[in-house]
């Protein structure tokens, strides 16, 4: 690129990331994301955010994690968007080990979590049958002053329920219409 009268910077290069990404050619993808780094390319957050996501979407969410640490490591601190991936990965494919190692991620990297990946981590927790973690979810939400949607209560209260635990749905129920949430219909 350089030869030929292009910059090589993190902007060109990002054009071809996405390219990769989008045809599912994801450790090619790596591949240049390296090289770029070798060339002494400024990379972005946004083109680390390109790697990551096509690493967690093809299930490597662990390569994911460790170029998240790696590029940490280079001065190359995610973001919101790249933790949402990460966790969003790790809920949809039950990988609550890896979660942990992100988790601790994010709190060294002073990343704090969203109403996104609060909703990606109950919905994750929910599914799996891990339904006490979903409720502590909707309850750090509500400490963190976060509005709670009445579709997560109704996945935790749709859980109970299937478990014939009845309390706890009427209790989290009740929870629900006492902070004037209003019940959907699903």
């Amino acid at each position: 690129m350089g030869n030929k009268g292009i910059e090589i910077s993190d902007r060109t290069c990002r054009v071809h990331l996405v390219a990769l990404v989008k045809w599912d050619q994801v450790d090619s993808a790596l591949e240049f994301f390296c090289q770029m780094v070798k060339w002494g390319v400024d990379v972005s957050v946004f083109s680390l955010t390109v790697v990551v996501n096509g690493l967690c979407k093809s299930g490597e969410i662990r390569r994911a994690r460790e170029l998240v640490e790696e590029m940490a490591g280079r001065g190359l601190k995610h973001n919101i968007i790249t933790g949402n991936t990460l966790v969003d990965a790790c809920a949809k494919r039950w990988n609550f080990e890896e979660l942990e190692l992100i988790s601790g991620l994010m709190e060294r990297e002073g990343v704090e979590f969203s109403v996104e990946m609060y909703k990606f981590l109950i919905d994750g927790f929910s599914s799996s049958g891990k339904i006490e973690a979903a409720e502590r979810m909707i309850q750090e939400m509500l400490e963190k002053g976060f509005k709670v949607d009445s579709h997560l209560y109704t996945l935790v209260i749709n859980e109970y329920c299937g478990l014939g635990d009845m309390d706890r749905a009427f209790s989290l129920f009740d929870e629900m219409t006492k902070r004037d949430v209003s019940p959907s219909a699903s």
